[in-house]
């Protein structure tokens, strides 16, 4: 029992949970998905994370999940700052644990990218994931596992 607790202790020692950083939540992203650099300017937090995986929260009234995505989406992206280029290939409405999300999948060439939009009460999260065609489909079933982990503080 002893080992068992000591191989815990290892296993949660190696947790990349993310917890209390400028972003102002909890998350457990996916495995080999490591924070790399915050910044906060005014009301945007940007956190890069490896592998392709940003997360930008932005302390503005969340704009509801509405049924014009597109709209929806120019309005977030432009909040944010955040670039997507691309075409559309999937935009919906769901939910996960912290509530309702609406996420898009666009493609550009070679590269694919996936936006999952998280309003909060007075702020609201997008989390974007680029990667190339042959390693997304992968990658985005990961990002949308982790999710269910994702609880805005």
């Amino acid at each position: 029992t002893m080992n068992r607790l000591l191989l815990g202790l290892l296993i949660a020692g190696c947790s990349n949970e993310y917890a209390g950083g400028a972003l102002g939540l909890r998350w457990k992203p996916p495995s080999g998905v490591s924070l790399q650099s915050e910044t906060t300017e005014g009301p945007l937090t940007s956190a890069h994370f490896s592998n392709g995986v940003e997360v930008r929260s932005v302390a503005a009234r969340p704009p509801p999940v509405s049924t014009d995505l597109e709209a929806l989406r120019a309005q977030l992206l432009a909040g944010s700052g955040l670039s997507a280029q691309g075409e559309v290939n999937v935009s919906r409405t769901g939910s996960i644990a912290n509530g309702p999300a609406a996420y898009w999948e666009l493609s550009s060439g070679p590269d694919r990218m996936l936006l999952y939009y998280v309003p909060g009460r007075d702020r609201y999260v997008l989390i974007s994931l680029n990667a190339s065609a042959g390693s997304f489909d992968r990658k985005s079933n990961q990002l949308v596992l982790s999710l269910s982990t994702l609880k805005l503080q």
